[in-house]
């Protein structure tokens, strides 16, 4: 899912986060800020550093964080900033591509 209101790269449930075994890269707890969510709790976040990659379109390190509440995995505006993303409603189409294919 998109979360347009989440500044980050990747927010994971975590159980994915202990699958994919991330607490092995996980930043220290005091290096990481205190986070306001839509409904304005705080929460600690649990960081830790991986690489990212969508074939032929996007392959960058990036901070995957995950708390207890959360549910589903949320794509925020960092993951995204390259990317160029069109829905076609009528075709039921979602296609992806980066910013540099965009001005070929």
């Amino acid at each position: 899912m998109i979360d347009t209101g989440f500044d980050g790269y990747l927010i994971t449930p975590i159980d994915i986060f202990n699958e994919l075994k991330l607490d092995d890269y996980e930043i220290p707890p005091e290096l990481i800020e205190t986070t306001e969510t839509f409904t304005g709790e705080r929460l600690k976040l649990r960081t830790s550093l991986a690489i990212a990659e969508i074939p032929g379109l996007f392959q960058k390190q990036i901070e995957i964080d995950t708390h207890k509440n959360c549910q589903e995995p949320l794509l925020g505006r960092l993951f995204l900033k390259n990317l160029i993303t069109t829905l076609d409603g009528p075709k039921r189409k979602t296609t992806v591509t980066s910013q540099s294919e965009a001005t070929k």
